[in-house]
């Protein structure tokens, strides 16, 4: 065993760079090459959009549908996940839509901690 960490830091100690197995990516000058070909009649025009304001858009979108998205409030959520109905509280939030809420039902059958703390982890989806 120590043996082999001996070995293992020599090793490491007199590799150099150029003998590395995994290449460096050096930055390459970034060429910008201008198109020939014409415009297409009744193309549609593409834009492009940053993708700052992308990520902005995803940021925005994603906070109202967390705010527009809880049917019940999250108190009432979390005291129907400990009351072992919060398979019930995932149903009517997504209209009983997706399989999260079959989960948590077979996991507080099986096992009442297991579902409260899948209820309570996947509660992140609503709100």
């Amino acid at each position: 065993m120590t043996l082999s960490l001996a070995f293992l830091a020599a090793a490491v100690f007199t590799a150099n760079i150029s003998n590395a197995a995994i290449p460096i990516k050096q930055n390459a000058p970034v060429t910008t090459q201008q198109s020939t070909t014409t415009p297409v009649a009744n193309a549609p025009e593409v834009t492009v959009v940053p993708m700052q304001e992308m990520q902005q858009q995803k940021a925005i979108s994603k906070a109202t549908k967390k705010a527009d998205s809880g049917v019940m409030p999250a108190i009432l959520y979390i005291i129907l996940a400990i009351l072992a109905l919060g398979w019930l509280a995932m149903g009517i939030n997504d209209s009983f839509s997706d399989f999260d809420w079959l989960i948590s039902l077979i996991l507080y059958i099986l096992f009442y901690i297991p579902g409260l703390i899948y209820t309570l982890i996947k509660m992140n989806k609503y709100y």
